[in-house]
């Protein structure tokens, strides 16, 4: 952030258990912990992995964000309603997931202001949750918060004000799912582009990358091969990630065709990416729809459809041919009850 102006900073404890948002005189804090936290708002502010969200129609964060940056004397004020409101939010969730053996994650929520050198109607507004530890202080003799020395963003909000208007706001969350408490309770904000267009659109794009690299017959294994590490990942994760995506497509992947030209695809696929979200929780009803598949008669009036990914698994699925010439097909089944239509009991 060379080209900004730090205009702001505040660090508040939220501590549910109390009851308190607690604000952390950062002054105060020694110069290795200033750096780690500057370091950190850095990484959330260059976060490739982030989800566009426009503000609701009355959300209170983003109104006295906007006033902030017209008057800095309501930074103080301001940024406590912020953290007492999260306290809120976080208190009310918790209570709905205690029945779910859950918990909110604790944390303590950082807010940072910038301004452009060269336009003073420029802003960014960093927001962002951070793990923190308790210990017992020396001086005062009570439990006290600090920042641990690897700091851990939860959840981080980067919202561009030009003219005192919204210009953008990218999110990201590292939960398993994009957790609504913190863009639509705290933050008052919603998704620009919803789960089952982002889901569509990322599975066209990638099968799309992928087919125009892997014409031909000698390259049907990699395209079958890759098409199912996308949907694997896809089929197991509950939010997508753009750069867990790319691991789990391209991660140790060895060609079957030493000709295919395995940076062609992924750099189509990084041309493509601004057209979908790089954090959305899956659709897995819209990731049905769009994994493709071929019905084939395999005969006695008997036909299946296939996803045009699968492979040969000695585990799933895998034909073979018996001494008579007859072939056949060996497939696992996870139906009980087809599973119990076909069985054949021993009648001994």
């Amino acid at each position: 952030m060379d080209n900004y102006i730090e205009l702001k900073k505040s660090l508040h404890f939220i501590d549910r258990e109390n009851d308190l948002a607690t604000s952390k005189d950062l002054s105060k804090i020694d110069k290795q912990t200033k750096n780690n936290i500057n370091e950190i708002i850095s990484k959330v502010y260059h976060h490739e992995n982030c989800r566009e969200y426009i503000p609701q129609k009355a959300s209170f964060v983003i109104e006295k964000i906007l006033e902030i940056t017209r008057d800095i004397s309501l930074w103080n004020k301001y940024v406590d309603q912020f953290a007492n409101k999260l306290l809120e939010k976080e208190i009310t969730k918790q209570k709905e997931i205690t029945k779910r053996f859950s918990n909110v994650t604790k944390g303590s929520l950082l807010q940072v202001l910038y301004q452009d050198k060269s336009d003073n109607e420029n802003f960014y507004y960093i927001v962002t949750k951070i793990n923190h530890f308790k210990f017992i202080s020396e001086s005062r003799l009570q439990m006290d918060v600090g920042i641990p020395e690897i700091i851990k963003v939860y959840k981080s909000a980067v919202i561009n004000i030009n003219k005192n208007k919204i210009v953008s706001s990218k999110l990201y969350d590292n939960g398993t799912t994009v957790r609504k408490y913190w863009w639509n309770d705290f933050l008052e904000l919603n998704p620009v582009v919803n789960d089952t267009l982002n889901t569509n659109s990322v599975c066209k794009i990638v099968r799309s990358s992928i087919l125009k690299f892997t014409k031909g017959s000698e390259r049907d294994l990699d395209r079958k091969s890759l098409f199912g590490r996308f949907h694997s990942y896809m089929d197991s994760c509950s939010t997508y990630n753009y750069t867990e995506m790319m691991k789990a497509l391209f991660g140790n992947y060895i060609n079957h065709n030493p000709k295919l030209n395995l940076d062609g695809i992924k750099n189509d696929i990084k041309k493509e990416n601004g057209k979908f979200d790089k954090q959305f929780d899956v659709d897995k009803k819209e990731l049905r729809k769009q994994t493709a598949k071929q019905t084939f008669n395999i005969g006695n009036s008997i036909s299946a459809k296939i996803p045009d990914y699968l492979t040969p698994d000695k585990e799933i699925i895998f034909a073979y041919e018996k001494d008579d010439g007859g072939k056949y097909l060996h497939l696992k089944l996870e139906n009980e009850k087809l599973y119990n239509r076909f069985v054949i009991y021993d009648e001994n």
